[in-house]
Parts: structure tokens; sequence; C-alpha cells
């Protein structure tokens, strides 16, 4: 019988990926305390089997002492890192299981990391041959339905413009860090007679520059005094503030001008106007705009909120988080997802329902693109019992998912001009005609009306 191995990224995928290639459940099992399944389907054995991240890293043929070092080599990341050694066992059983393989499957995430983690497995670990006719699962999410379809679907052949790009981006570190954090620590220890171990990296370096700009600028700055004149109004028992046509005074003279000219001073009401305004949903999220909106709302570090992300990516509740895409293809299916969205909880359940009566849905899309993924978005699997930090951020994507498709809100916008003492002041209110997506988006929206009260 014909054997299929299959490489997938993290033990956690495995379950999901020989389940969705073999049609039905299959017992997982263990060779080394590590996790892989056996089945079979026409007519061929499969094994499915995980890395653990990355098991192979650059080193170095000879010493750092003689940097510039650009003369590297693949080797098991347990030689370079202490805390690796677990990758040995990994590596003696996917040999192992790999053993009498005749066909390749790369299921790794569609990612530069997953292309070359699966590219240094098979090369190193099944034998350089193998590359030619190994091919390419490609998926965005870890569903039953997608996995499967990525598995009729896939690419004949490995994604070697992905894997070169993440071969070159591996060597770029290497030779930065490594080489500019030697050559900073040579030159510290020289000037200070003592070793003072430095680094620099091709992100954090320019990263470090940022900040010394930001602080600098900071330290710089000058301030300069200035005044602002408001207007304290009762209308109808009720307090509102207005505020002059001047936004900052620059000298104190002219403002207590200003002020004595209009203290005690009735307001008349100059000018009305109204207008509607139409204020669209945001567009889904990409990573960086989920990370933003959960410092706003939850106050996760970046850090935090793509870790949540990829746990709830690896149980199959929302897509591949690691994404710079803003557009969601009708390839995902909107009304799947948002059937499935209805059955999870009632507070999803009636906005859902509301937006299938759409004769078309149409998702407000940003401008941002990614070649490999879409923007984040539910699955529509029903979560478990889920940490209290993963419940929010999972509640914040179903909701943003929901929102896109969603009508604009309509505000109604009040501007009145008023007159003090002969000083123009205006009041400005906003209130909601038709909470539209806002509703949907419901307490993550950052928007407070502000009322005022009918004036002529």
């Amino acid at each position: 019988m014909k054997k299929v191995f299959v490489i997938c990224e993290k033990p956690s995928a495995v379950p999901k990926i020989a389940e969705a290639i073999a049609g039905r459940k299959v017992t997982q099992k263990e060779l080394m305390g590590i996790p892989y399944c056996e089945f079979e389907r026409d007519g061929k054995l499969f094994v499915v089997a995980p890395a653990m991240g990355h098991l192979f890293t650059l080193k170095s043929i000879k010493s750092l002492k003689d940097y510039p070092v650009f003369d590297l080599k693949w080797v098991p990341i347990y030689e370079v890192e202490k805390n690796a050694k677990n990758a040995a066992r990994f590596i003696k059983a996917l040999r192992e299981l790999s053993k009498n393989a005749e066909e390749f499957i790369s299921a790794c995430d569609f990612d530069v990391e997953g292309s070359v983690i699966a590219f240094n497995v098979l090369r190193f670990i099944c034998g350089s041959d193998v590359i030619s006719k190994a091919r390419r699962m490609k998926f965005s999410t870890l569903t039953r339905e997608e996995l499967k379809k990525s598995f009729e679907n896939m690419l004949p052949t490995l994604d070697f413009e992905v894997i070169n790009a993440g071969l070159a981006r591996h060597y770029l570190d290497w030779y930065w860090g490594m080489n500019v954090s030697r050559f900073l620590s040579s030159a510290a220890e020289k000037a200070g007679n003592r070793f003072v171990k430095l680094s620099a990296g091709r992100v954090q370096t320019p990263t470090l520059k940022i900040l010394l700009d930001r602080e600098r600028e900071i330290k710089n700055f000058v301030s300069v005094p200035f005044w602002v004149l408001k207007a304290v109004i009762e209308i109808g028992g009720e307090e509102f503030i207005a505020e002059h046509e001047t936004e900052k005074f620059w000298e104190k003279e002219k403002a207590g001008e200003v002020y004595s000219a209009c203290l005690g001073q009735p307001a008349r009401v100059v000018e009305v106007k109204r207008r509607k305004i139409n204020r669209n949903p945001p567009p889904p999220f990409d990573l960086g705009t989920l990370q933003s909106e959960a410092y706003r709302c939850f106050g996760f570090t970046p850090m935090r909120t793509q870790m949540i992300a990829q746990d709830l990516y690896q149980a199959a509740l929302i897509s591949y988080p690691r994404t710079s895409s803003q557009k969601l293809p009708s390839s995902i299916g909107y009304r799947d997802i948002l059937q499935r969205i209805a059955k999870i909880s009632p507070d999803y359940a009636e906005i859902a329902l509301d937006l299938l009566r759409q004769q078309k849905l149409v998702p407000v899309e940003g401008k941002k693109t990614d070649p490999a993924h879409p923007a984040i978005f539910p699955t529509g699997e029903p979560p478990e019992e889920l940490p209290s930090t993963h419940q929010k951020l999972y509640d914040m994507i179903v909701r943003r998912f929901l929102a896109v498709f969603s009508k604009p809100a309509m505000l109604e916008s009040t501007h009145a001009d008023l007159d003090i003492g002969g000083q123009r002041f205006f009041l400005r209110g906003q209130r909601i005609l038709d909470p539209g997506w806002l509703e949907s988006y419901g307490k993550y929206v950052s928007y407070e009306e502000q009322m005022i009260p009918e004036i002529e």
C-alpha cells in the first residue's frame, strides 16, 4: 500500500487535518510522546504528523570571534538553543513516521514560516529528493470544510516563492543580527574595558531608532502657553458647553478682552444648521487593526492579542490571524458563516438573521490586501468554554464581522452659532437616528451621542 506523509505545523493541528482528509473520526496515536494519526483513504496509507514550530535553524560554520560571518549551515535547533531539547524527539519520530513514504504533503500554516518549517522537515528528515514531488495544502481556517477543500485542490508543488522568501529572511536576520551584535559588543568592550552584551536586529534596531527619535522630540519640545475660552450655556435647566470661534488664544490680553466682553451677557442664537450623516461600518480586521482595537477595548498588548488570536485559529474558531488583508472574498461563504453564527448565541442570532434577510450580502472592505489570506473572520464553529480573555477577543471578532455587512449608521449633526456680547461661539451636538452597524458592533463602538436640545 502506498504511503502518504503529511506534515503539519503543531500537534494541535494533527486531528483536525487528519479527520478532514479522512472524512471521519480518526484515533490519535503516539510515537515517542509525539502525537500522530494514521488512516487509509483511496487505497493509500496516510500518516499525519506534526513539527513543533521550527525544528532546524542556522548556525555559523566557524567561530563568531572571526566576525563578520557569512558561512552558515542548517542544523537541528537543539544544537543551538538549550531550551529546544524536545525537538530531538520530534525529529526522530518524524524520521520514523515518514519512512518508506512515496508521497509528501505540506499542511503547515500557509505563511512564510509555515512554508519554511515544512520545507526543512521534508529536505532534512525525509530527504532532498522528495522536494520535487511534494505538494502543498493552502487554507486560511482549520475548519473541516476548508481543510477538505484544500486537500482536494492541493497545489501541485511546494510554494517555492514563499519558501525562498522565508529562507532569505532567516539568512538576513542572522547576517544582520549576529554580526552587528558582535560588532557592537566588541566596540563597547574596547571602550569600557569590560564585556557588555549588546543586541541588534533587522526589526528591533529600526524600531529602536523610531523610539529614540520620538524620545528626542519629546525632550526638545518647548511648551507655549495658550488660552481657551468656553461658555457655559443653560438651556431648559441643563448646562452645555459652547466653544469660541477662536480655538486657541496665544495672547493672554486678547483672551481677557474677549472674556470681559462676554461676561454676564446673554447668548443669542444666530443660526442653527442640521444635517444628516451616513457613518459607514469599519473594515474587517487585519492583524494590526485587531491589535489596536483589543488594546483600546481590553488593554491587551499587541503580543497578547496575537497569541490569543493564534489560539482561536488553532481551535478553528477564526481564520488565520497574521494577515494584512482587509478584504473578505465571497468564497469564504458569507451566508453559511452567518447561519452558523446565529446558532452560537442569542446575542448574535437577531443580528445575523436580520442580515440573512438581505437579498445580497456585500461587506465593507478596506484598501489593504494580502496575497495569502483574507481579513480575519469567524468560522462559525461553535466555541467550547473559552477563557475570559479569549471570549472577549472572539466576541469582538464576531461582532466586527456582523458589522461589516450591516447598513450605515444614520446620524444627525447640529451646529448652532451663538452671539455672546458680540463674540461668536458655537454649540455642537450629534444624535443617532438609525444605529445601523453601531448596534451590530455593540459595546466596542467608540461613539457617544452629544445631545443638545431643540433651539431656534
